[in-house]
């Protein structure tokens, strides 16, 4: 199977980020990978594909935070 490369203008998506000033869990704020995306994109691109190509994905990439936000109806019941 032939693996199609990942292009810098696929990593422009950040770009689109809403500036917030909250941080990531490692500590980037939203505003600063925003700005900083153009500089980036060749880097993360060729980590991309070099993760792709050696079937090895990094285990901080791999983390996730998953919160419950209250909409209606009683909060104790997560239904």
């Amino acid at each position: 199977m032939k693996l199609i490369p990942t292009t810098e203008s696929e990593i422009h998506v950040t770009e689109s980020l809403k500036l917030k000033k909250s941080v990531w869990y490692e500590g980037i704020s939203s505003r600063i990978l925003k700005y900083s995306t153009h500089a980036i994109t060749k880097t993360l691109s060729h980590i991309c594909n070099a993760s792709l190509n050696q079937g090895i994905y990094p285990d901080r990439l791999k983390f996730a935070i998953v919160e419950l936000i209250y909409k209606k109806g009683e909060k104790n019941w997560c239904s």
